[in-house]
């Protein structure tokens, strides 16, 4: 037998029923994450793999070597709060919470090591991403980590769905492989919206202690994306000074280009407005405006479509794969 039943973030969970023995009955408990693996490859990425949209292009990569740290960062912790998990509903969307992490940190590391198999120096940025987390991991207890998790990954749905609706100048010039990646991640992340704050409330529970942590959460996520933005600049020929890193005045006030500038400014004030409401302990994390384009890549997905390069432009073409 099964039914449907509602987990404390909110979303539904199939639950099958064994009634075998007569003595007991045993519920488990089945999230309705998906581990998907799409298979990713990155040769001879181009580091500006939108020459239309530098400053955008220069952001994603960066992102690509964070995701690294993160998401590695992500599994450990998660594993670390298993033994302090009871309830199997929450177990079950650790557990699968921490596979798409981690499928994640695969796909992007495919990405970095292609850039780095082209610019050697950047493999100092991978190391030194990985060490900002192991340090950060080292220097806090679990308490910390979950609520840097969930602060962090609450803000995903707000910053990633105006991503995925502005994907045309964001993405569609720009070489299929890496817009592919992104917006595979970016989708799933919004998939998987309450699970790190599901985790927290049941393992800590202290929804103010979250907002303590904010501060120190927003200074390391800066300096390590600031670092990597200089290791570009020191690694890749071309990238020293260049204008898609920002004016040297903004340069000197510790400020870079920003990498939305083709995102409609009042999406990018509702964008900011939602991050930061994402940050009350009172907001509902599941019922949020989801892109009617997220279901568009689940339903490809699903039927079986190439995903590596389902949007921007690919390898082997002139003009985009799909731009709608």
């Amino acid at each position: 037998m099964f039914g449907l039943v509602a987990v404390p973030s909110g979303r539904q969970l199939l639950l099958t029923l064994d009634m075998s023995s007569r003595s007991h009955l045993t519920v488990v408990a089945v999230s309705d994450l998906q581990v998907r693996q799409p298979a990713f490859t990155f040769d001879d990425v181009e580091f500006l793999w939108n020459p239309t949209n530098p400053a955008y292009s220069v952001f994603v990569n960066a992102l690509s070597f964070w995701v690294i740290g993160l998401e590695r960062y992500l599994v450990r912790i998660t594993k670390d709060a298993d033994a302090n998990i009871t309830d199997p509903a929450v177990r079950e969307e650790a557990r699968l919470f921490m596979q798409q992490e981690a499928v994640h940190s695969k796909a992007h590391r495919r990405h970095v090591k292609a850039l780095v198999a082209r610019f050697p120096g950047l493999h100092a940025a991978v190391e030194m991403v990985v060490a900002q987390y192991d340090d950060l991991y080292d220097r806090h207890d679990l308490r910390y980590h979950l609520a840097y998790a969930a602060a962090l990954e609450g803000t995903f749905t707000p910053v990633f769905g105006t991503l995925i609706e502005h994907r045309a100048p964001l993405f569609r010039d720009g070489d299929a492989r890496v817009a592919s990646l992104c917006l595979w991640h970016f989708c799933e992340e919004i998939e998987h919206r309450s699970s790190a704050v599901t985790i927290y409330d049941h393992v800590v529970g202290d929804r103010a202690y979250r907002l303590r942590v904010l501060p120190s959460l927003v200074r390391h996520v800066n300096s390590g994306f600031n670092a990597l933005l200089h290791e570009f600049q020191t690694h890749v020929p071309g990238e020293a000074g260049a204008a898609h890193y920002g004016s040297t005045i903004t340069r000197l006030l510790g400020r870079n280009a920003n990498p939305f500038a083709t995102i409609p400014l009042r999406d990018r004030i509702r964008m900011a407005i939602r991050g930061i409401a994402s940050l009350d302990p009172r907001f509902d994390h599941e019922h949020q405006p989801i892109p009617a384009w997220a279901d568009t890549w689940f339903a490809h997905y699903d039927q079986g479509d190439d995903m590596t390069q389902f949007y921007g432009t690919a390898t082997h073409l002139a003009t985009p794969v799909d731009a709608s």
